[in-house]
């Protein structure tokens, strides 16, 4: 996981460097209490965090123990390698157990995508990088679930919202790209059932995100439910639920993603 090197000031959303804490710690002793008892995470302010300002590591910030960033944030967890999701992949293609990794993300994200569909200001994430409220409430009782503790202690394969923008940095990177989006058909040509992907912003806003191929020689192997949902969006575009491991390679003006295996896609209505 990156080193992370600002915080903010839950009070006045103020950022800090650790570099600027480091400087207030030397200075102003008492501002430095202050200041560091109200730092949580830039991204998702939800953990709080902790300045190490040591010899032996390079001075960053960590998460309080027993918290956890937002699901979405981009510090959540720790992410495999490219090398290892490269690994987890060819097992999938040599039917070798690694395929509880890519099961277990799915489900994982399949249960954030169901409360992503109520309102979330009345949710606690459990597991998922909790509230404020309850990271407080964890941590004064010190109580963590299990599911809680294999999400704070686990790694997690690359991921990335479909609501948006592949960039350049996607390109050739493997990653579970997933979200409530709405898709539909475009067609098919000698190999692939190709499809569309786009963002759902809004009722009239539907921006394209992704476009992706499905292999005709697995399109017939996906599970009943699955075969339902292609056929529907073979008639008109759906909202959906939809989970990718996938690259993304980039096709003059448009990206794609191909799916060769029926366990690298997961989609529900």
């Amino acid at each position: 996981m990156a080193t992370i090197s600002n915080a903010k000031d839950k009070r006045n959303d103020k950022e800090y460097s650790i570099q600027e804490i480091r400087k207030i710690k030397e200075d102003k002793l008492d501002v430095f209490d202050e200041v560091k008892s109200n730092l949580v995470c830039y991204d998702c302010e939800i953990p709080q965090m902790v300045p190490r300002l040591g010899e032996i590591t390079e001075d960053h910030f960590a998460k309080a123990p027993k918290q956890n960033h937002h699901f979405d944030c981009y510090y959540f967890g720790e992410e495999y390698t490219q090398k290892e999701v490269d690994k987890i992949v060819s097992n999938i293609e040599n039917d070798k157990p690694s395929q509880s990794h890519v099961e277990n993300a799915f489900n994982q994200i399949q249960r954030y995508l169901t409360r992503d569909e109520a309102d979330l200001e009345t949710i606690v994430y459990s597991g998922f990088g909790n509230r404020n409220k309850n990271n407080q409430s964890q941590s004064q009782s010190g109580d963590v679930n299990d599911e809680s503790k294999r999400a704070s202690n686990s790694k997690y394969i690359p991921r990335k919202k479909l609501t948006k923008e592949v960039s350049d940095e996607d390109i050739g990177i493997w990653k579970i790209y997933y979200g409530r989006v709405g898709i539909k058909h475009t067609g098919s040509n000698d190999n692939y059932e190709n499809y569309i992907v786009y963002a759902c912003i809004g009722k009239e806003t539907m921006p394209y995100r992704i476009s992706i191929g499905i292999s005709k020689k697995v399109h017939p192997n996906f599970n009943d439910q699955t075969k339902r949902l292609l056929k529907l969006i073979a008639e008109k575009k759906l909202m959906v639920n939809l989970m990718i491991l996938g690259k993304v390679s980039r096709h003059n003006t448009y990206s794609n993603i191909a799916v060769y295996d029926t366990r690298l896609l997961s989609i529900s209505s």
